[in-house]
């Protein structure tokens, strides 16, 4: 046990240090710790740990180790929104599971009007988009005039399945909320890999509002900002659990349950 957990941060830092080589202080580029569907099947324990990923982005959302809450990075500063929807600010050497990153570059900028849902924004903000078969970064920043988000509490093993996770997921809404949305859209033929379309998380202006972004009304003052990637560097679990996990099922099901759910 003890040789294959030595293994593993060996292998842990060798593709830190790739990812540090490769995308410290570089852009147009998306790093993705594990996958969605990974994290769908339960694989809940720490690949990296976000100083690993230093380097790699300053913007990102994704998940702490064990599923404690939802992480957002904004201007590289890192914050979990956890169960009891409070937001810390989180140190660096925090694992994760799962996690999407970029250095984000604004390549389009569009205003939003108000009075828009969640849908209508995704597909304004895809509509202008030069090339929708490119994976995107995403900030939605202004005043929302209703916003739904989530987060899920921290899991011990057995873990469950992340659709499970759902139905003890707790929720939180407010109004007037100003704050920035940070997300990823994918395209859909990269399905296996992330979410495909749009994957949001807010982190309020004040710090003290956010989460898993469920759905949202525009107020006034909403713009939103894209940044078109060309590149992806994925770090894989290598572990044994991830081993025996079956990454093959279509869990498109469970990904409506878990990231739009209401």
């Amino acid at each position: 046990m003890k040789s294959m957990q030595r293994n593993l941060l060996a292998a842990i830092a060798t593709l830190a240090l790739a990812v540090s080589s490769a995308a410290a202080g570089a852009f147009d580029t998306i790093t993705q710790v594990s996958s969605y569907n990974g994290l769908l099947a339960g694989l809940y324990d720490n690949v990296a740990t976000y100083r690993d990923l230093a380097g790699a982005g300053d913007t990102g959302i994704g998940a702490f180790e064990r599923m404690d809450g939802e992480m957002v990075m904004l201007e590289g500063a890192l914050f979990r929104v956890g169960f009891d929807g409070k937001v810390v600010r989180m140190d660096p050497a925090s694992s994760t599971p799962y996690a999407t990153l970029v250095n984000f570059k604004e390549d389009r900028r569009t205003a939003i009007e108000p009075g828009l849902g969640r849908d209508a924004v995704c597909e304004a903000i895809k509509g202008g988009f030069a090339n929708a078969n490119l994976p995107h970064a995403v900030l939605v920043s202004g005043t929302f005039a209703h916003i739904k988000c989530r987060s899920v509490p921290q899991q011990e093993k057995p873990y469950p399945p992340l659709a499970e996770l759902a139905a003890h997921q707790a929720v939180f809404e407010a109004k007037a909320v100003s704050g920035t949305i940070v997300g990823f859209y994918y395209p859909p033929f990269a399905a296996a890999l992330n979410v495909p379309g749009f994957h949001l998380h807010l982190l309020g202006d004040d710090r003290a509002f956010g989460g898993h972004v469920l759905d949202f009304t525009t107020g006034p003052g909403v713009v939103a900002r894209v940044d078109a990637c060309a590149k992806l560097v994925v770090i894989w679990p290598d572990t044994p659990e991830s081993a025996k996990a079956d990454l093959m099922q279509d869990r498109s099901a469970e990904l409506q349950k878990v990231n739009r759910d209401k």
